[in-house]
């Protein structure tokens, strides 16, 4: 999804690993995971603060283990939770004071007339259609989610899928920017899907069949994706060029143009202004 180094991968691994322990506590497997799940969820929360969407899926592990009764009523839970936020409470209420990062969202909310511009319903549906699970993974995701009364694991993965898409529909003119920002529906997607691979899998040589074609669907659509993201434009290799030609590998130089592609071909690092007008 990208050559830069963004949040949002080691966030994927922040969320799934708080969640594993979280699990792993709330069956009793071990002492030291509520520790391990703390840490994590704050690890996560740090990283993007649209890591709160976890709360769902949390409090369905917590809850369908516990009961509501008993989850309200756990200190051990309230102390959890404070030992969760303190940290990133800490960090925001420093980072505030650079008005610069919390700047970069703003009007990025939805609007009641964006869940209807059919604008953001084409967008996203190319993306999970595409970038995100391709067409290969949304039959599979819709097979699998046939079976949310059964197997706990779909039923959480369900809740999880729920609140990841709670959060676009709430950002649609933020979640249009970039595609790497629906990432977090991966990880649960991956779940159901692997269910339903599953059950075509028992299902003999018919299901093996459905399955053989669906990995080449999926074959095709991810190679034509990676073959597309790693190949530069014309005009990104034409101004890398430029850049290798006149400016010594390794500086930093100063641009208008905000794409890291033409910056990562030519190897050099560039900051670039909020604006096109530099001034004097």
């Amino acid at each position: 999804f990208t050559r830069t180094l963004q949040p949002d991968r080691p966030a994927l691994f922040f969320s799934c690993a708080f969640l594993y322990h979280l699990e792993r506590w709330q069956v009793g497997a071990g002492k030291l995971h509520p520790f391990a799940s703390a840490a994590f969820a704050s690890l996560a929360l740090l990283q993007k603060i649209s890591g709160a969407l976890l709360f769902f899926p949390a409090v369905y592990l917590i809850v369908s283990q516990r009961g509501l009764f008993k989850s309200l009523s756990s200190w051990r839970l309230w102390v959890w939770g404070m030992a969760i936020l303190a940290p990133v409470g800490a960090w925001y209420a420093y980072a505030s004071r650079n008005s610069w990062s919390f700047g970069i969202w703003q009007d990025k909310y939805s609007e009641l007339w964006h869940l209807t511009d059919s604008y953001y319903w084409k967008v996203f549906s190319e993306r999970f259609a595409f970038d995100l699970l391709t067409w290969a993974g949304i039959i599979l995701l819709v097979l699998g989610l046939q079976h949310v009364g059964r197997p706990r694991a779909v039923r959480f993965a369900a809740v999880w899928i729920a609140s990841v898409l709670v959060f676009i529909a709430l950002t649609l003119p933020g979640n249009d920017a970039h595609a790497y920002y629906q990432l977090p529906i991966a990880p649960p997607a991956s779940i159901v899907i692997a269910m339903a691979i599953v059950e075509l899998a028992r299902r003999g040589w018919p299901g093996r069949v459905v399955l053989a074609g669906l990995a080449i669907v999926h074959a095709m659509i991810t190679r034509e994706i990676l073959t597309s993201y790693h190949q530069p434009t014309v005009d990104i290799a034409d101004g890398s060029a430029l850049l290798i030609r006149h400016v010594p590998r390794g500086a930093r130089i100063v641009s208008t143009d905000r794409n890291p592609a033409l910056f990562y071909n030519a190897g050099v690092e560039a900051w670039f202004p909020g604006s096109a007008d530099l001034g004097v």
